[in-house]
């Protein structure tokens, strides 16, 4: 099932499979806060969000289950090569775990708020103004836009009344 054609919607249901608390996925989703688990409720009887949920479980699954059993066969492969004295063959295996697991053992892999953050500002500052400007007007965020834009604009209409004031 593609992405619903809804975009609140869809942004519900990720943000549902994700932080796995409802008030929050509906807030995230662009709804208003006030009854936030009723508009919660009423999005899960929709066949089209249930299913939608339902997919996006199934295909983390599959990721995680991917990923458990490539470490645990490179895993494998090294206690081989380590009893066979293979050392090239145990650091290769070494090197791969590394790789698959991020330098990290999977005890170690933690994401904060913080460190999330500091990569979002980190990405932000790579990419141009009007790149920035175009990704938050696709989130939740894009009223600030429209309101900066707003408040510009009343500036400079402002600003031509003092300058037409002072001509007179």
């Amino acid at each position: 099932m593609p992405e619903l054609k809804n975009k609140r919607h869809e942004k519900f249901v990720q943000c549902l499979h994700t932080f796995k608390n409802k008030a929050k996925a509906v807030r995230m989703a662009g709804y208003s806060a006030k009854n936030s688990d009723v508009t919660a409720q009423q999005l899960l009887k929709r066949k089209d969000i249930q299913e939608r949920l339902k997919e996006i479980e199934e295909e983390n699954i599959t990721e995680v289950n991917f990923n458990v059993d490539v470490v645990e066969e490179l895993e494998k492969q090294y206690d081989n090569a380590q009893k066979k004295h293979n050392i090239p063959g145990a650091l290769k295996a070494l090197e791969l775990i590394q790789k698959v697991r991020g330098n990290k053992s999977s005890n170690e892999i933690e994401i904060s708020v913080e460190s999330l953050e500091e990569n979002i500002i980190d990405c932000l500052n790579k990419i141009s103004t009007e790149n920035v400007k175009k990704l938050i007007l696709k989130s939740n965020h894009s009223k600030i836009i429209l309101q900066i834009e707003s408040n510009i604009e009343q500036i400079q209409q402002n600003q031509e009344k003092i300058s037409e004031e002072l001509q007179e």
